[in-house]
């Protein structure tokens, strides 16, 4: 997508169309072209698979080609874009594992509304991976899940594993000692700690 240096009309070549499309925006703003030029105006200024599909049309006017754009390209660029959000999610540092699972399964069922199914396989492979966990309890995790085929079953396992998990933490947090040095005179020490006192 470019803009004309001359009339500074959005050209378009069927690529880069959100981009294009918040041009056209901006365009119908400050143009001067009449409104029922403008999409015959946009038609002049593109090029390949975008201006075949323009000059398909019966009506040119300018909302009935940005209806028939988005059909064919807005669709797409969404399903693309929703996609990388998919790939890309990850847990963070201290991001609570079943908000985590929560937001894989919106991303999932987002790409389900586009018409893109992930296979519960490969939902599983991924939600593992994008868990944040060490490579001893990703191991655990692939080791120990009932069905990977199955994403429930996969959930469950990273549940299980997320709570042994906090318990553990808990534990080791409730076995440390804190030690207390408290003088009431210069011949009495007492020391605490979180379980006993000692004089």
């Amino acid at each position: 997508m470019e803009v004309s240096s001359k009339n500074q009309v959005p050209r378009f070549d069927g690529t880069d169309y959100r981009r294009w499309k918040k041009m056209v925006a901006i365009w119908k703003t400050v143009t001067k072209v009449e409104a029922a030029k403008m999409g015959p105006t946009l038609i002049l200024n593109m090029k390949g698979k975008a201006l075949d599909i323009a000059l398909e049309l019966q009506d040119n006017d300018i909302d009935n080609l940005l209806k028939k754009l988005e059909e064919v390209y807005g669709s797409s660029d969404e399903l693309l874009i929703r996609f990388e959000e998919y790939d890309s999610l990850k847990r963070g540092t201290n991001q609570p594992m079943r908000e985590f699972i929560h937001l894989f399964e919106q991303k999932v069922a987002t790409l389900k509304a586009l018409k893109l199914e992930i296979p519960e396989l490969m939902q599983s492979h991924k939600l593992f991976k994008g868990a944040g966990l060490s490579k001893a309890d990703e191991k655990l995790a692939f080791q120990t899940c009932e069905d990977i085929k199955d994403f429930a079953k996969a959930k469950e396992t990273l549940f299980k594993l997320s709570d042994h998990t906090n318990r553990d933490k808990s534990a080791a947090n409730s076995d440390m000692v804190t030690v207390k040095q408290e003088q009431h005179d210069p011949d009495e020490l007492t020391f605490y700690s979180n379980r006993h006192q000692y004089q």
